[in-house]
Formats: C-alpha cells, sequence, structure tokens
C-alpha cells in the first residue's frame, strides 16, 4: 500500500456510513464499469464472524459479474501484441478475489469465479498473443478449482457443493485440463488429482467425456494429438 493510499484510507475511516455509501453512489455514477466490480467485493467476507456466516451461504456472486469484468480487463488491454500482459494484470484481480472466497471457506462462490473467469478467458484467448501471462491466471484458475474440490470431504455434509455444482467444477477443470494439454501453462497434477477425487459415477462420466474427445484414426496425426488423452484414460482405468 502506497503512502497516497493510506492517507485516502485513513480519510475514508473518519466518514459515517451514510458518508461512504453516498462516495459510492458517486463512483458508480462516474466511472458505471466499478459497478459490477462492487458486487462482488461486497459479498467478500470481511472478519472471521463474516467468514463463518460465509462457508454456510449458497452462491450469492452472479456469473455476470465476473463476465463484466473479464470484458472490461480485456477492453482495455487493446488489441496489441502486448494486450494480453496488460489484460492478465486486471485478470489476477479478478482471480485474486477467488481466492479471498475461498480462504474464508465459501466454496461456492470462489468455484463460480475461477470457473467463470476461465470459461470467459479460453473464450478470447486465440484473439491474442499470449506470451504466458493469460496462461498463467489460467493455471491459477486450474489450482483455485483443485482447492475448491480437494476441500469438499472436509466439509459437513450441508456445506459441500451440490450435484450439480460439483458437475460444473469438474468440467471446468477438464476444460481447462484440456487447454493445457494443447497449450501448457496448467498445473501438472490436475489430471491425477481429478481423478483420485472423483466418484465412481463422476469417473463414468470423466471416461465418456475423454472418449467423445479423441480424433478418429489411427494415423500418426491422431495418435499425437490423443497422447494426453490416453494418459487420462489410463489413469481412470487406474483409479
Amino acid at each position: 500500500m502506497t503512502s497516497a493510499h493510506e492517507h485516502l484510507f485513513r480519510k475514508l475511516k473518519k466518514k459515517s456510513q451514510e458518508e461512504l455509501v453516498a462516495l459510492l453512489e458517486q463512483l458508480v455514477q462516474r466511472q458505471p464499469k466499478t459497478e459490477t466490480l462492487l458486487e462482488l467485493l461486497v459479498e467478500l467476507p470481511l472478519g472471521e464472524a463474516s467468514a463463518q456466516a460465509k462457508q454456510r451461504l449458497k452462491r450469492t456472486i452472479d456469473p455476470a459479474a465476473i463476465r463484466s469484468q473479464v470484458d472490461v480487463a480485456f477492453d482495455r488491454a487493446g488489441t496489441d501484441w502486448d494486450a494480453a500482459g496488460r489484460a492478465a494484470v486486471d485478470l489476477e484481480q479478478v482471480s485474486a478475489i477467488g481466492h479471498d472466497f475461498a480462504q474464508a471457506g465459501a466454496w461456492t462462490n470462489a468455484q463460480v469465479v475461477y470457473g467463470t473467469l476461465a470459461e470467459e478467458i479460453l473464450a478470447q484467448y486465440d484473439l491474442y498473443r499470449d506470451e504466458g501471462q493469460l496462461s498463467w491466471v489460467l493455471g491459477e484458475c486450474a489450482n483455485g478449482l483443485l482447492a475448491c474440490l480437494k476441500a469438499q470431504s472436509d466439509l459437513p455434509q450441508g456445506q459441500r457443493l451440490k450435484e450439480d455444482e460439483r458437475e460444473t467444477l469438474l468440467t471446468s477443470l477438464l476444460t481447462l485440463w484440456h487447454f493445457g494439454d494443447r497449450s501448457g501453462g496448467i498445473t501438472p497434477d490436475l489430471a491425477p488429482t481429478v481423478v483420485a477425487l472423483a466418484t465412481a459415477s463422476e469417473r463414468t462420466r470423466l471416461e465418456a467425456w475423454v472418449r467423445e474427445n479423441m480424433h478418429p484414426g489411427q494415423d500418426a496425426s491422431s495418435q499425437w494429438r490423443n497422447r494426453g488423452l490416453v494418459s487420462f484414460l489410463a489413469l481412470l482405468k487406474q483409479a
């Protein structure tokens, strides 16, 4: 935190709640794109009691708010050769929101942040010359989603992800693994961790997904493209 920030925050601490709300209203009016960011930040757990409460909450954030922040990041970055790097700086801040939710045990919200962020980056990835910056953010999303999956077994039944939420989580992880298999930049233990933590029925669906994504044919090109999928399939057979 810079000295200028510290000075500003000291002044803000002296304001009443009504004054702070009025300041936020002025900020949103003058900078409309900050509204969706505030919608995300207002849900962050900001204290021990709040964090414990958040662990029991269902999803409280709208994926559209994440999509809006991704759009803002790419719009601000432009389209020149270094645009990916500039976009990644802002996208890392969105990933950090997911991290804050995860740290507080608000796994459903963390999943929404990481999953939506990854989906939106991948949708625009081919438009940019990435030199590792965007794939690094995608790797952070993968790590965050893996943390969500790993945490489930230690949670009380009522606080675990619902079946449809868990399916969405696994789908996000598979999509990120597939990207990493082709382009790199994703944590290498993603596949073995997913396989180890998946239920028997989930492994059956994982196997179906792997087979659907295999390139047909036995020629050298198909075998090369399928090498990662074959390795994933082997992990499933060994589980």
